[in-house]
């Protein structure tokens, strides 16, 4: 007792720390807990996210907190002069816990692409329809689209993004499948899609308009894309990208109108009617601005204004949208006349005046012009188009017997 008494004591104590390290300390305590949740939360989702209700509030849960981690871990990364005048105060631990926030983020974003990808399942849909009515789903979808068209989750970047727009999927297809009841199983693919159109026809304006949103746009209307390409072909994406006053923007929607929607459309839909006026009228709108890149700086377009690396880079994404207009339009059995509205001849002219005006003869733009000018039929000759067609012609023409003895002698000889 004696011996005991005398160490109670002895025991070293912790070094006293500041009121910032305690705060740092705590988040990183509050951290660690969010995994042991989120340990929890992936086990329920695995077994139950389409036998629950609940597992509704909790995928919005998770994403808001994803959007809140990315931020936090995205928070004075900038080489700033403040940022580098409280470097020195601002160590380890910091950088220790905006590694922690970016685990976070990536966790949760890994566990919300499963559980998605699991219930978005047509039968997974019609099961999880019927937990909510159709007014009930369209104010979830209306509420997730507030917030993944936010400024924080702007600021998030393009994780929390590719999420969202999978999560409005989602939120969309439950709300149709809930209209149709017990048709959905059998309804066209285009039928049901209201809030959908609703939803994305507001996308598609704060496209080029809203501020910081480019992202966010890009991946909700690629979502569907993906899944249910008959929706995007009823939105007025020609009248849209001839009212963006922005460069930069119209050539994001011409490269995702060319790449995403018509490239990857499936048989049954390219042939429909939507996807034929569609198609005519991407045509005519690259030949338009195409034409407009040309008029030089006493017009007015916006693209005759802007820079030319601007204008080289516009005419890069008008040529490569041609290109698979054409294309789309040979496969359905037209040919390069695949509609009375297709003026090929004008198509053609204007793709051979880009081509004239090219200082070099060569690059990614010269040969999408003379692509261009294959599918819409014989190309123009121009400047270095005679001697492109006799190097082609020169590679089909077989040779005659004295080519070939003169050839293989003068193989023989280098040898």
């Amino acid at each position: 007792m004696f011996a005991g008494s005398g160490l109670d004591g002895a025991e070293p104590q912790e070094p006293k720390l500041s009121k910032r390290q305690q705060r740092l300390r705590q988040r990183q305590e509050e951290l660690t807990h969010k995994f042991r949740e989120l340990e929890l939360l992936e086990l329920y989702l695995s077994r139950f996210a389409a036998k629950r209700r609940i597992s509704l509030q909790i995928l919005v849960d998770l994403y808001q907190a994803m959007i809140t981690a990315t931020v936090r871990a995205k928070k004075n990364r900038g080489g700033e002069a403040g940022a580098q005048k409280n470097k020195k105060h601002k160590g380890r631990a910091d950088a220790a816990l905006r590694q922690l926030q970016d685990q976070l983020s990536q966790r949760i974003s890994k566990l919300l692409t499963r559980a998605l990808k699991q219930i978005c399942r047509p039968a997974q849909v019609r099961e999880v329809a019927e937990w909510c009515s159709p007014d009930e789903w369209a104010d979830r979808a209306r509420q997730l689209l507030e917030l993944a068209a936010g400024p924080q989750a702007a600021a998030a970047g393009l994780r929390p993004q590719a999420v969202g727009s999978q999560l409005l999927y989602f939120f969309c297809a439950s709300q149709r499948a809930a209209a149709l009841g017990g048709a959905a199983a059998g309804a066209e693919a285009g039928a049901g899609w209201s809030l959908a159109e609703e939803l994305l026809g507001g996308v598609l304006r704060d496209w080029g308009s809203k501020k910081d949103c480019e992202g966010w746009c890009e991946a909700a209307l690629g979502a569907f894309a993906f899944r249910a390409p008959e929706v995007l072909l009823r939105l007025p994406w020609l009248e849209h990208v001839r009212s963006n006053k922005k460069v930069f923007a119209q050539r994001s929607q011409i490269a995702f109108i060319s790449e995403r929607l018509l490239r990857n459309l499936p048989p049954e839909v390219a042939v429909g009617a939507a996807a034929t006026e569609l198609g005519q009228g991407f045509t005519a709108l690259c030949t338009e601005l195409l034409e407009g890149t040309l008029s030089g700086k006493d017009s007015k377009d916006e693209a005759s204004d802007s820079s030319a690396s601007q204008r080289a880079k516009l005419r890069r994404e008008g040529l490569r949208g041609l290109a698979v207009a054409l294309k789309a339009s040979q496969k359905k059995g037209g040919g390069s006349q695949s509609g009375p509205t297709l003026d090929t001849k004008h198509v053609a002219s204007v793709v051979a005046r880009v081509r004239d005006s090219l200082p070099a003869k060569r690059g990614q733009v010269y040969q999408l012009c003379w692509d261009v000018l294959r599918k819409v039929g014989k190309p123009h000759a121009g400047k270095g188009g005679g001697a492109q067609e006799g190097a082609a012609e020169g590679q089909k023409r077989p040779r005659s017997d004295g080519e070939q003895s003169a050839a293989s002698g003068k193989k023989r000889k280098t040898s």
